[in-house]
C-alpha cells in the first residue's frame, strides 16, 4: 500500500500524540532512525492499511536526546488522525517506552475550534520548505525542473531575493539571504494557516546589528539543519542518486530541514486547526510539518 499522507482536507475534532523513546546507542535506533525512509515506513506499520480505511494524516519529529545518565535516549513525538497500534511498535526491544496515545480535542462538542483568535503559543516545526517550479517562475529554474520541488533557498531563489532588494554578493552574506527567504516562507504558511508571527522592532531605538537583512524580520529562531537523508526501492527520477545494495536498486531522497520556534498569535481558529492536524508543509510523511504548541 501507499503511506503517503492523504492530501490536504477538513481537520477532524481531535488527534493522538504519542511520544516513543527509544536506547540511542542500539544497532537498531542508529539504522532507523538514520532513514527517514525506514522510519516512516516504521511509523505507519502501527495504522491501518488502505484496505482497512487508511491511515489518515500522520505526522512526526525527532526531538533531541534526553541524557539520563547512561542510559540516553532519542525521543519522536508522532502526531496522528487515528489511534496507533502501540503492539506494532513495542516488539524488538530497541524502544524503551511508550507514552500516549494522548487525545488531543481541536473542537468543543459544538464543533467551535478550540483556539480563539488572540490566543498566543510558543511553537516548535520541523519543516521542509520548498516551492513548486511552474512555468511562470524566473528562466534561473531548469526547464527540466518544471513541476519539480526545490529549497526555498536554492541558488535561484537566491539571486532572484538579490535582484529584488537591489544588493550585491558584497553587502549581504547568502545565509543572510537564506533567513530572508525562509523567514517569508513561514510567514506565508502563517497567513494561510490561520496565525501571525512577530516582527523585530523597527523603532529608532531598537539597535539591529544586522542591518543587511530584510527590512522587517521574524522574531524568531530560524535554525538550518541540513539534509535528512532516506532510502526507497520505487523508481527514481533522473535528478535522484542511485545506489545498489545486493539485488535491489535503492534511490536516495534528500530533505532539507530547518526548525522554526518562537512565538505565534491565532487569527483564525479554523484554519490553525487545520495547519495543526495536516501539518506545515512539504514532506509531511518523512518528519516535517508537524506544529507543536505550549500556552504562554
Amino acid at each position: 500500500m501507499s503511506t503517503l499522507n492523504q492530501q490536504s482536507k477538513p481537520a477532524p475534532d481531535r488527534v493522538f500524540l504519542t511520544r516513543l523513546r527509544f536506547k540511542a546507542l542500539r544497532g537498531e535506533t542508529v539504522r532507523t532512525l538514520g532513514d527517514s525512509h525506514r522510519l516512516h515506513c516504521w511509523i505507519y506499520a502501527a495504522f491501518p492499511r488502505a484496505e482497512e480505511g487508511g491511515p489518515g494524516r500522520v505526522l512526526w519529529r525527532i526531538e533531541k536526546d534526553m541524557d539520563n545518565g547512561p542510559r540516553q535516549e532519542i525521543s519522536v513525538l508522532v502526531q496522528s488522525e487515528k489511534s496507533p497500534d502501540l503492539s506494532r511498535w513495542t516488539t524488538g526491544g530497541w524502544v524503551c517506552g511508550v507514552d500516549g496515545p494522548r487525545t488531543v480535542p481541536l473542537r468543543d462538542a459544538d464543533g467551535v475550534p478550540l483556539f480563539p483568535e488572540g490566543t498566543r503559543f510558543r511553537f516548535r516545526l520541523r519543516a521542509n520548505p520548498t516551492f513548486r517550479v511552474g512555468k511562470d517562475d524566473p528562466k534561473g529554474a531548469e526547464e527540466i525542473r518544471k513541476g519539480k520541488r526545490l529549497s526555498v533557498t536554492c541558488k535561484e531563489r537566491r539571486e532572484e531575493y538579490v535582484r529584488q532588494n537591489g544588493l550585491s554578493d558584497e553587502h549581504i552574506s547568502s545565509a543572510r539571504v537564506a533567513e530572508a527567504l525562509l523567514a517569508e516562507w513561514i510567514g506565508r504558511k502563517g497567513k494561510d494557516g490561520g496565525f501571525t508571527l512577530p516582527s523585530v522592532p523597527t523603532s529608532k531605538d531598537w539597535f539591529d546589528p544586522f542591518g543587511d537583512g530584510p527590512a522587517s524580520r521574524l522574531d524568531i529562531r530560524i535554525t538550518p539543519e541540513g539534509f535528512r537523508r532516506g532510502w526507497r526501492d520505487e523508481p527514481c527520477d533522473s535528478h535522484r542518486t542511485a545506489i545498489r545494495s545486493g539485488n535491489a536498486e535503492l534511490h536516495q531522497m534528500d530533505h532539507d530541514a530547518v526548525l522554526f520556534e518562537g512565538t505565534l498569535t491565532v487569527t483564525n481558529g479554523e484554519a490553525f486547526i487545520g495547519s495543526l492536524a495536516n501539518g506545515i508543509g512539504s514532506a509531511k510523511g518523512f518528519g516535517f510539518g508537524l506544529l507543536s504548541l505550549k500556552r504562554l
